[in-house]
C-alpha cells in the first residue's frame, strides 16, 4: 500500500507540555492528516501502518522547517537527544489490532513488540 503524497502548504507545531501534546496546524496540515488517517483506516490492522507527523508532513523543499516541536518548561528534556543533536521527538499515529491494544494496556509494550 503506497504512502499518501505530501501536501503543499503544510505548517504545523507539535507542542509538548504539562497538559499533554497538542498539534497546531493550518488547513493544509489537517487536509494532509485526513489523507493519512484515511490511508491508515483503509489498511489491515495487522500491517501496523503509521503516520509520523514530523517525518510525513515535513516538506523537503523549505530551508525553514514547516513542522516543528515546542516544549514548555515542564516538557523540556522529553524526547530530546543529547545536547547539540537533532530533536528526536515524534508524534505518531498507528492502527493496531485488538490484541495489540490488550498488550499495551496490560504490559505497556509497543504495538510491534
Amino acid at each position: 500500500m503506497a504512502y499518501t503524497k505530501r501536501q503543499r502548504g503544510v505548517r504545523a507545531c507539535v507542542a509538548v507540555g504539562q497538559d499533554g501534546v497538542t498539534l497546531y496546524g493550518n488547513k493544509a496540515t489537517f487536509r494532509s492528516l485526513a489523507k493519512w488517517m484515511t490511508w491508515i483506516a483503509a489498511s489491515k490492522p495487522s500491517e501496523h501502518y503509521e503516520c509520523h507527523v514530523m517525518w510525513h508532513l515535513r516538506s523537503n523543499t523549505v530551508e525553514k522547517p514547516n513542522v516543528f516541536v515546542r516544549f514548555d518548561k515542564v516538557g523540556r528534556g522529553l524526547g530530546r537527544r543529547q545536547r547539540g543533536a537533532r530533536q528526536a521527538f515524534e508524534l505518531t499515529f498507528m492502527q493496531v489490532e485488538r490484541a495489540d491494544l490488550d498488550r499495551l494496556e496490560k504490559k505497556g509494550l509497543t504495538a510491534d513488540a
